[in-house]
């Protein structure tokens, strides 16, 4: 059954007024309550919308008759609604007050007060400004001793050298820095040999315990114990068995610089006999030669490239006309030549158009 509404120009809605029972139909609203308007327009409708006043904005809004909250507020107060039924600790106005006036001297005895656990009265007084939960700024001097003993020290000690920090603090604070913890070997990991050769861990592995590859290996309960591999102890393995893996998929900087540092330790060596026989005299039998000891000079490493230093500062010998990079650097660059590559093709192949053949 359809029902009368009278309707304003501004758009102010309403039904009759002043119903007093069945088969009443009521009076028409005198004018409009929003503009005072005495120029009503008089429509039928089956499900009629009138115009209410919000009770928590205060705004007008068109809804159904009954209806108390607006479409902004109406999911606002439902939700409230349903969770002050199951709501168990509720904080009222002197609740709060109470909090602020005594939270400073005993939180555990004014949760004893409420009946209350005590988490409860310190997330309160958390979400009120009442305590301090975010960690201290960092100072650049911790900043500095992080950045000083970030691969070389483990982060338990770290912490426990700052006193103030915690060991979940500063491993949080050196993955902000962009900063590995992982301490660094004197040689080559497994992962950076296995990068390096593109060789499965498994044959790297099968290698060392054959003999053909010597290694030294942290020998504990675990199963994933960490290697370390000298270059050149991987550079004899190389030499002797360069049938083990593919040349073809090796990382070549790092290749060819290993294979010329091998030939280096090994010429010298040689022409070094052949000059000391022409030129030196001949000792007398009882007489012990002199061994000279040949020290290379090191010196740091430049990095990634220019914006990206090296996180760790290793020092590393030259290699004539290859720039100085560690192994973690140097596997670093060559995965970012290769996006960089990838990346170039890609433009090129969606700038270039295709070439019709001609029939």
């Amino acid at each position: 059954m359809s029902q009368r509404v009278w309707v304003c120009a501004c758009g102010w809605r309403s039904i009759a007024e002043n119903v007093a029972g069945f088969g009443c139909k009521g009076e028409a609203p005198p004018h409009c309550r929003r503009c005072h308007g005495t120029n009503l327009r008089v429509t039928s409708e089956k499900h009629p919308k009138i115009t209410h006043v919000c009770k928590v904005c205060r705004q007008d809004f068109v809804g159904h008759v009954g209806a108390k909250h607006c479409e902004t507020c109406r999911p606002k107060e439902r939700a409230k609604r349903i969770w002050d039924g199951r709501r168990k600790y509720v904080w009222t106005p002197e609740r709060d007050q109470l909090l602020r006036d005594e939270y400073k001297h005993n939180a555990t005895e004014l949760a004893n007060r409420f009946g209350w656990p005590k988490w409860v009265v310190v997330k309160r007084a958390a979400s009120l400004g009442l305590c301090r939960t975010k960690e201290k700024p960092w100072t650049k001097a911790e900043d500095a001793f992080l950045l000083e003993h970030a691969g070389s020290r483990t982060a338990n000690w770290m912490a426990r050298q700052l006193r103030t920090r915690t060991e979940t603090a500063v491993v949080v604070r050196l993955k902000r820095l962009h900063v590995s913890r992982r301490i660094q070997a004197d040689g080559l990991t497994m992962r950076q040999l296995e990068e390096a050769l593109c060789v499965d861990h498994r044959q790297i592995a099968a290698w060392w315990k054959s003999g053909r590859l010597k290694g030294v290996r942290r020998e504990t309960d675990r199963e994933h114990d960490p290697y370390v591999f000298a270059e050149s102890d991987v550079a004899d393995f190389v030499l002797k068995n360069p049938s083990a893996f593919r040349l073809d998929r090796v990382d070549q900087v790092w290749f060819m610089g290993l294979m010329r540092d091998a030939v280096g330790r090994q010429a010298p060596a040689a022409g070094a006999d052949r000059t000391l026989r022409k030129t030196q005299p001949q000792l007398p039998a009882h007489a012990k030669p002199r061994t000279t000891v040949t020290t290379l000079e090191q010196v740091p490493c430049i990095g990634i490239d220019d914006d990206t230093p090296c996180p760790t500062a290793k020092h590393v010998v030259p290699r004539g006309h290859m720039p100085p990079r560690c192994p973690d650097c140097m596997i670093a660059f060559r995965q970012r030549m290769r996006f960089e590559e990838v990346d170039r093709l890609r433009r090129i192949r969606s700038v270039s158009a295709p070439v019709a053949i001609e029939a």
